[in-house]
């Protein structure tokens, strides 16, 4: 079988299901190369970057908007344009109004400001506390893991705090109108469901003003999405 690339993705209109398969199959395509797992985790090129960063999140937008009567197609681009992929809606929720016909797609992430030290641990085969806790010895260069007791709520207000100022980034650029941003939140463990709505909570108090037509927010860890 013929490997899938960037350029299987890249300015070519792919319906929505097509898409998300693709997607799946390069990260397993990837995963299951000499040191697959480790050149996902560090996005060692731009294959493992693109995919991260941008693919995935688009294929979770398109599962997310599928349903009966709501149907897309998805045209992602490996290039500098102000927008990462262009979508179309078809169905009876576009033709009732529901659902806008077509629209431009750009993509963020959030993630804990030790997220890179943490994979880096992860791929050398060490264990470590939390995200809270890495530090890079200055001289050595040796990430050192201290543990450090923290409220969860604080934790999701932190992190709340990370998303809105990508939000605030993002919003700042211009983008063609119509375009919805995806925010990839990597909330650095597991949480309960009140945390989660915390979290939210506490986006939507300080969100900026922006022109996206709209905001979907979801966490790539447990799975959980919401409109902001």
């Amino acid at each position: 079988m013929k490997p899938i690339t960037l350029d299987s993705f890249h300015n070519k209109s792919l319906n929505g299901f097509s898409f998300c398969q693709k997607a799946y199959k390069l990260f397993n395509q990837i995963k299951s190369e000499t040191n697959g797992l480790e050149r996902l985790r560090m996005r060692q090129s731009e294959l493992e970057r693109k995919l991260i960063i941008e693919i995935l999140p688009l294929a979770k937008f398109v599962q997310i908007k599928t349903k009966p009567g709501n149907e897309l197609k998805i045209k992602w681009m490996n290039g500098d344009q102000t927008f990462d992929a262009c979508f179309v809606q078809f169905g009876s929720y576009v033709d009732n109004g529901f659902s806008i016909p077509k629209g431009h797609l750009e993509v963020t992430g959030v993630y804990h400001p030790n997220h890179y030290l943490a994979n880096e641990l992860l791929n050398s085969g060490e264990t470590f506390f939390g995200c809270d806790g890495l530090m890079r010895h200055k001289k050595t260069k040796t990430i050192h893991s201290t543990p450090i007791a923290k409220n969860r709520l604080e934790s999701a207000e932190n992190m709340a705090t990370l998303a809105i100022g990508q939000i605030k980034k993002k919003s700042e650029k211009p983008y063609p109108d119509k375009t919805i941003l995806i925010v990839e939140c990597n909330l650095d463990t597991y949480y309960y469901e009140h945390e989660w709505h915390h979290f939210l909570c506490k986006v939507r108090e300080d969100i900026p003003s922006h022109s996206f037509k709209e905001i979907l927010l979801y966490d790539s860890l447990v799975g959980q999405y919401a409109y902001l």
